[in-house]
């Protein structure tokens, strides 16, 4: 099914709790992009966190707003945001994958600075993420 109006943004962050957050954060975040129409998936690793979020402009600048605030997240970054005609994670609020050393790796390259192969990395991460979100 086509939506309007329907954007996808990808972050990283740096942890700055331990991995034993990571349940209070999944349980919250579904509720919350469960009100606000949002879907998406959450990779969490020792050191950081990548998400794919996606909704509404509106939902997303405030979701992105109070992970920007939240003290277990810092030097948030934004690697992509754009307008989709179609959800990549249609049936969840948040698919989670927890820290492990293959998506530690899937994260690793995520960070990485070089500029050129970004985009490919992005869409190497959404169909990892995707693919683990429906098995």
């Amino acid at each position: 099914m086509l939506e309007r109006n329907l954007v996808s943004l990808i972050y990283v962050s740096k942890k700055v709790l331990g991995s034993d957050e990571d349940e209070h954060i999944v349980a919250v975040a579904t509720a919350r992009n469960r009100a606000l129409d949002v879907t998406g998936a959450l990779a969490s690793t020792v050191s950081n966190y990548a998400q794919i979020l996606e909704g509404s402009a509106f939902a997303l600048t405030e979701l992105m707003g109070s992970i920007e605030r939240d003290d277990r997240h810092s030097e948030v970054r934004i690697l992509r945001e754009g307008s989709i005609h179609r959800r990549v994670f249609p049936n969840w609020t948040m698919a989670y994958a927890g820290p492990s050393s293959y998506m530690s790796n899937q994260v690793s390259n995520l960070i990485s600075r070089e500029s050129d192969t970004l985009t490919l990395r992005i869409n190497q991460f959404v169909r990892i993420l995707s693919g683990l979100a429906h098995t």
